[in-house]
């Protein structure tokens, strides 16, 4: 009897484990994907707002708008993983992964900057992110260098 009940104890984290694992799997596949693609400058970058920001600033804006690109890049791939993580949560009440999840994505540039990060400075990097010169994510260090019209990166 005792064994029958550690094996039933042992099908559900199986079952489990499983899901998490294959989401968990493809959402690193997805972000290396996503990441590939950030090899390419944004040339000609003619946003008032970006170009009126002193230095400091408009690399934070680069910073956010590429993290923004690339959450929205493995957007499914998440929502895959962090419900199949609730949904282990609500059955066992462990909130490990979903801690650590929390903790992976606490975004620390805005905590460090949080004199430059305003409101308003987060709604028009969210602008940004709608717009058509930002559809993919970016190589952050060549984009800023552009845009200063720098041939090299003092990044």
């Amino acid at each position: 009897m005792k064994l029958l009940a550690s094996t039933l104890l042992f099908i559900p984290f199986t079952i489990l484990a499983t899901p998490i694992g294959d989401a968990y799997k493809k959402l690193n596949e997805k972000t290396e994907y996503c990441m590939s693609q950030s090899h390419n400058p944004v040339l000609g970058i003619k946003d008032s707002w970006l170009l009126s920001l002193d230095d400091t600033s408009q690399k934070v804006a680069l910073l956010l708008l590429k993290d923004s690109l690339m959450e929205r890049c493995v957007e499914t791939e998440t929502k895959d993983y962090l419900y199949l993580i609730y949904q282990e949560y609500v059955a066992r009440g462990d909130s490990t992964q979903i801690d650590a999840w929390l903790a992976f994505k606490k975004n620390g540039l805005i905590d460090e900057y949080k004199h430059i990060v305003t409101k308003g400075f987060a709604e028009q990097v969210s602008r940004l992110s709608a717009s058509p010169e930002f559809e993919v994510p970016f190589d952050v260090m060549a984009t800023y260098s552009h845009l200063k019209g720098e041939t090299q990166n003092d990044f």
